[in-house]
């Protein structure tokens, strides 16, 4: 039995890896807003069972246009008032959890799930999800509640969602962006060496590594997000293009007063000693997984993903030159 815990990005990484080459897939989410067609991409053979009651359309929580989506496709849909569980029986996995499907949960709000292959886990899924399958959306319902849908309203009186918090971001790797170089105020070098030289005491190699630092003028909000042990890497602005230097570890965030009330900010990483900086263009070239043109701040949410970028450099932080193909 294989069980794992998934958290925002990765449980909606983990449904669009999963669906679209699934057998077949049973969902029963509460509510299907906005989005949830390509969210969570059913197809003919599969089944949906929401909470399309009047209520719900009226309220938006249950968007009926994008329910008429997966009709077309050849979905099986049921609706049932009573719903609030979230659950997705995928051939023999079970994803249970927090999140409805709809854009605002998957970029807004903090969802979390435990996937599972335990026979009986799944089992008893698909047997519950069939005895929910009572209520199918009829044609002229289905229009109905089309007419009646309003769209859904995110906090006291705002058009959108609320961002009264930020949202939790977990990922083993980031790709850290909008950096140049620039050395630190030579009046502030012995508050960064202080610094430097304290954290030099979490290396893991002493022997190969270093600790090196970006610094920032004001705090930054994807600091929070940020666990020590976690990968970067980070790519500078070098001419007309950008240099990329390999993963490094993260140590943390320090900071030290500079007058007039500020602080400067040292992103803290272990880096090897002989690393050497590639060129954006070459990773892009390389790279496992699509990438814009230009870098930019990006979390790598699934670890398989990771893993495989990881493995472009080696040990001392070289880019990895490209296996010889024989002839």
């Amino acid at each position: 039995m294989a069980s794992r815990f998934l958290f925002n990005a990765a449980l909606w990484q983990e449904l669009n890896t999963r669906i679209p080459t699934a057998r077949n897939v049973r969902a029963a989410v509460a509510y299907f807003g906005t989005g949830g067609a390509s969210l969570l991409p059913l197809r003919a053979g599969d089944s949906l069972v929401v909470d399309m009651s009047l209520a719900r359309v009226r309220s938006g929580a249950t968007d009926p246009r994008e329910v008429k989506k997966v009709l077309k496709r050849g979905v099986a849909v049921f609706s049932r008032a009573t719903l609030h569980a979230k659950f997705i029986v995928i051939d023999d996995v079970v994803i249970a959890g927090s999140s409805n499907v709809s854009n605002h949960a998957k970029n807004d709000l903090d969802e979390a799930a435990v996937l599972t292959s335990d026979p009986s886990t799944v089992a008893r899924a698909r047997s519950i999800f069939d005895q929910l399958c009572t209520e199918p959306v009829r044609k002229d319902y289905l229009a109905k509640c089309i007419d009646e849908y309003r769209p859904p309203k995110f906090g006291a009186g705002s058009r959108g969602p609320s961002k009264k918090g930020v949202r939790v971001v977990q990922s083993k790797l980031w790709f850290i962006a909008n950096l140049r170089y620039s050395n630190i105020p030579e009046e502030e070098e012995s508050s960064a060496t202080a610094i430097t030289t304290k954290a030099s005491k979490r290396l893991l190699d002493f022997e190969k590594c270093e600790v090196d630092y970006s610094h920032y003028p004001t705090k930054e909000a994807f600091f929070d997000h940020l666990r020590e042990g976690d990968w970067l890497i980070k790519c500078i602005r070098e001419g007309k293009g950008y240099d990329v230097w390999g993963p490094a570890r993260f140590l943390g965030i320090e900071s030290y007063p500079r007058g007039n009330g500020r602080r400067r900010y040292l992103l803290l990483v272990e880096k090897p000693l002989d690393a050497e900086a590639t060129r954006w263009s070459v990773l892009r070239d390389r790279c496992p997984i699509p990438l814009p043109t230009k870098p930019r701040r990006l979390a790598v949410p699934s670890d398989e993903n990771a893993d495989a970028l990881l493995r472009l450099w080696d040990s001392q932080g070289h880019f990895k030159k490209p296996r010889k193909r024989r002839t």
